[in-house]
């Protein structure tokens, strides 16, 4: 049985995974009117399933989703912020080390 954190691993894809959430987030954020949020709940059915508490499920399910996509999105993006961060650091640090070596050798010479 494959559970929740299996189906994510880096194993299975984790740029194409990346992409298909940045592309679901993209066409949720740009829905104007609800068009895509409808075309997604016919696809799942939603119109036609049994009872209004499914469907009231799904729509929560959607909404949770759609929250969960949005903190998914916060993460990712305070983590490339660190990691830009974390670059120019290093950048900056090799460009010191240069400049220290520089000075060693007309040092030495």
């Amino acid at each position: 049985m494959t559970t929740r954190n299996d189906a994510l691993t880096p194993s299975d894809g984790a740029g194409r995974r990346d992409d298909l959430i940045d592309g679901l987030l993209t066409e949720l954020k740009d829905d104007q009117g609800g068009a895509r949020k409808t075309a997604l709940r016919r696809a799942l059915d939603v119109d036609n399933a049994a009872g209004s508490n499914a469907s009231a499920d799904v729509e929560a399910r959607l909404d949770s989703i759609e929250d969960r996509l949005d903190d998914l999105e916060t993460d990712v993006d305070a983590r490339l912020d660190s990691l830009e961060g974390r670059v120019l650091d290093l950048e900056e640090d090799a460009e010191a080390a240069a400049e220290w070596r520089e000075s060693l050798q007309r040092a030495l010479q």
